[in-house]
């Protein structure tokens, strides 16, 4: 596979491309190549029409870059199609480990990472954590950690993104769920912890 330069102008997307590109997809593309920049070339055919990569390739155009790296396919043109669809599929067929996923976005964030650059909103890692059943502790004999954490407690305590369990039954699940979203959407707030919050200073509390 040779890597080579290609000027952005001179590239055409895919108009037959099947994967759409929403505003916020193509913002995240964005944030992340300012923060990382380019790590993986997108793949054109010989005439420059971009078959992998045309998000790439549209927020690269809006960042105003000039080049870009690039990879010449010398697949068929029945190939390049199938290719194009192999790519985005693939990805779509994996699955997160939400638990070590929640440990890693915990440590980019003690780390000064902003999740918007790693294409997370702050209410999809709230919902994330707050769907784990055991993000924090562990209790089992062979947990290497003091007091049951799976990280040291010293870095859960010092991390930006904590966690609270609460168990219910299905139904009180169910009601808990439910009343948050109708308040979450009253509020015009972007997650339940924010609602949670608000509640608490609702109450009287000082928060």
């Amino acid at each position: 596979m040779k890597i080579t330069k290609r000027k952005v102008a001179e590239l055409v997307e895919d108009a037959n491309n099947a994967r759409a590109h929403d505003a916020r997809n193509i913002v995240a593309i964005e944030k992340s190549l300012k923060e990382f920049g380019q790590q993986k070339p997108i793949v054109i055919t010989k005439n420059n029409k971009v078959i992998a990569g045309n998000g790439t390739l549209l927020a690269a155009i809006k960042l105003g870059w000039e080049e870009i790296d690039v990879v010449t396919t010398t697949l068929t043109k029945a190939k390049q199609a199938g290719f194009a669809i192999a790519d985005n599929r693939t990805g779509e067929l994996s699955a997160w480990d939400n638990e070590l996923l929640a440990n890693t976005l915990a440590d980019l964030s003690d780390n000064g990472f902003s999740m918007d650059t790693v294409g997370f909103t702050q209410d999809e890692i709230d919902n994330m954590l707050a769907s784990l059943d055991d993000l924090n502790v562990d209790t089992t004999e062979t947990n290497p950690f003091p007091n049951g954490f799976r990280r040291s407690q010293e870095d859960y305590e010092a991390s930006a993104i904590k966690n609270i369990q609460m168990f219910f039954d299905i139904k009180q699940y169910a009601q808990v769920v439910a009343a948050l979203e109708l308040e979450k959407k009253k509020r015009n707030m972007d997650s339940y912890p924010a609602v949670v919050i608000a509640l608490l200073v609702d109450a009287g509390y000082e928060i």
